[in-house]
């Protein structure tokens, strides 16, 4: 898989469709999330998905403390989140979808959050990605940087946007 990012800002209900009795098995967690994906020309029209490509990985080490690690912080929320509820496994175990899905409430917390962090901030949180990390030593460099700044912005806006409307927003990507 291309490990590629897309974050959809979703209505109460699409959330409700996706979350209700999150199912515990691979073939129909699977279903569950490609109904939502079946809606991403539409969403993507009305402009409620930004994809991050590959930025996400550095964008959730850059916001965090340089590891790639659930939290509860607002910046933890903002890619990877708090929890591995919705996250999907084939039957081995093995992660197929990273999936964070946030609650409007937890939108806005994320929104306040990231609104202030400049180019500045976000190299320097950049800088302190793990170095023992394989993110560090094999996409680390100027131009994974501003790849990740560009993205960034975007996801700032975005955040910004979901939460005025009152969306939930659900962050997805493939391994």
């Amino acid at each position: 898989m291309a490990c590629l990012g897309s974050h959809f800002a979703i209505t109460a209900e699409m959330a409700e469709q996706l979350t209700r009795d999150w199912p515990s098995d691979y073939t129909n967690a699977c279903a569950r999330l490609e109904d939502m994906q079946s809606q991403f020309y539409s969403l993507h029209a009305e402009e409620w998905v930004e994809r991050t490509g590959k930025a996400w990985d550095g964008i959730h080490r850059s916001l965090t403390d340089g590891k790639l690690e659930l939290g509860r912080s607002p910046r933890h929320l903002c890619i990877l989140g708090a929890t591995e509820r919705y996250f999907i496994r084939r039957d081995g175990g093995q992660l197929e979808y990273i999936v964070n899905i946030l609650d409007p409430a937890s939108v806005r917390r994320v929104a306040d959050a990231i609104r202030s962090i400049d180019r500045a901030g976000l190299l320097q949180g950049y800088e302190g990605i793990d170095p023992d990390s394989f993110y560090a030593r094999y996409a680390m460099s100027e131009q994974d940087f501003e790849y990740t700044w560009e993205h960034f912005q975007s996801l700032q806006a975005f955040f910004e946007r979901a939460a005025i409307a009152g969306r939930w927003v659900v962050f997805r990507v493939d391994q």
